[in-house]
């Protein structure tokens, strides 16, 4: 189940990069409008990412019914390896 999870989230991270990236590179497209579409693929990056987390998360039986959890799981993929420290500290 991981190993598909895995997959799908490299896969789609792959494929909005290379469409915003030929996008980008594409002749006559202005800096503007690629600015634009590498700060969507950034959002578009980070919802990729809690959505992956949180599914890791569900499969190894963490609850995620409480909305704080969740922002804590969250929370700690955005903040990367200074995260957990953080985190601990907080729930502290």
């Amino acid at each position: 189940m991981i190993r598909n999870l895995e997959r799908m989230y490299v896969s789609a991270l792959t494929g909005t990069g290379a469409a915003v990236g030929g996008t980008a590179a594409a002749p006559g497209v202005g800096t503007g409008l690629a600015l634009a579409l590498s700060a969507g693929e950034t959002l578009s990056s980070l919802e990729l990412s809690a959505l992956f987390a949180l599914s890791i998360a569900e499969v190894h039986g963490v609850p995620l019914d409480e909305v704080e959890r969740r922002r804590t799981i969250v929370m700690g993929i955005m903040l990367g390896g200074s995260g957990s420290t953080t985190i601990t500290k907080v729930a502290e």
